[in-house]
């Protein structure tokens, strides 16, 4: 598989000049009003609200990453340079770590769940096979 793979990228190196994208232009996938990124912002909003623990930190970690940074780079508006870019990017690093933060958290905790249920079963079956032999 990993030799298709790049017998396949080193004929793309050698073949025309490639329009990057441009076939999502020409079939009507692109841009915000198309069904394709309909789709996807259906997709993102199912896993938000419907997904697992750690998939909900990761989506709302992102929007609140971009809702901050909008609404601080907003805040620097009038003056807006690249220092002001950066205070904004910078506070919503911030807040999607904390939510990043929050969603590896739950994860651990659900592999410690794991973990002990693994170790009661083990117990309980060793159990089992004891008073079997007995």
């Amino acid at each position: 598989m990993k030799k298709l793979l790049a017998i396949l990228v080193l004929t793309l190196f050698w073949i025309n000049p490639a329009v990057a994208f441009n076939y999502l232009l020409d079939e009507g996938l692109s841009g915000p009003s198309s069904f394709g990124g309909l789709i996807i912002i259906l997709l993102i909003l199912y896993g938000a609200f419907f997904g697992t623990r750690v998939v909900k930190s990761v989506i709302w970690g992102w929007i609140m990453f971009f809702v901050t940074f909008g609404y601080v780079l907003w805040l620097f508006q009038p003056d807006g340079g690249f220092l002001e870019a950066m205070i904004a990017l910078a506070a919503g690093f911030a807040v999607l770590m904390f939510f990043i933060f929050l969603g590896e958290k739950e994860e651990k905790n659900e592999h410690e769940e794991w973990v002990q249920r693994d170790k009661y079963l083990r117990n309980k079956a060793k159990k089992k096979r004891k008073k079997r032999r007995k």
